[in-house]
């Protein structure tokens, strides 16, 4: 069985819409998947299947969250060796270890375009860099994101493109919780 980490965008829906991380697992026990737990409450679900097609995959799942919640999500799909090879490929490593929380990625279902990155720059502060790899979107926000116009530009409306964005605590906490 090969282990895959389904990141969620955005559970938070609005009022009265947050969906229980316990509702979200038992969708995927339904659905036969194994080994399934869920990491934060901010969608990151980790489980375990033979299905091997990261796209239809995470299409079903994406049907099945219709089914249970009665609204679309886009769902983002790597498999634990996909995720490791996420952790090796910051390009931020000084700073993650110094600021972990200012340091995200937008982990993209397809690569990131030169475009959507070139657009960035308009909101871009000197305290925030910007880089790519293995078409996910690196951010390194040395002022903090919450007040950050670059932060609100990650938005797929903005971006194009579907993704979903983890800061670099995330990012650990989901790969020490994927079994080797």
């Amino acid at each position: 069985m090969t282990h895959y980490i389904a990141l969620l965008y955005s559970v938070f829906l609005g009022k009265g819409k947050r969906v229980i991380m316990a509702d979200l697992r038992e969708m995927a026990e339904t659905m036969g998947l194994k080994d399934v737990r869920t990491v934060l409450a901010t969608g990151n679900l980790i489980f375990s299947t033979d299905k091997q097609h990261l796209l239809a995959l995470s299409e079903t799942l994406e049907q099945k969250f219709v089914e249970q919640f009665d609204r679309p999500i886009s769902m983002i799909l790597r498999t634990a060796d996909d995720w490791r090879q996420l952790l090796a490929d910051n390009p931020f490593p000084t700073e993650s270890i110094d600021d972990p929380s200012h340091v995200t990625v937008r982990v993209m279902r397809e690569p990131v375009t030169a475009a959507a990155v070139s657009k960035l720059e308009q909101w871009r502060t000197d305290a925030e860099q910007v880089r790519v790899v293995n078409g996910n979107l690196w951010v390194y926000f040395g002022a903090g994101i919450g007040q950050s116009k670059l932060g609100a530009a990650l938005s797929p409306e903005r971006m194009g493109g579907i993704g979903t964005v983890r800061n670099w605590n995330t990012v650990l906490k989901i790969a020490a919780s994927v079994p080797d």
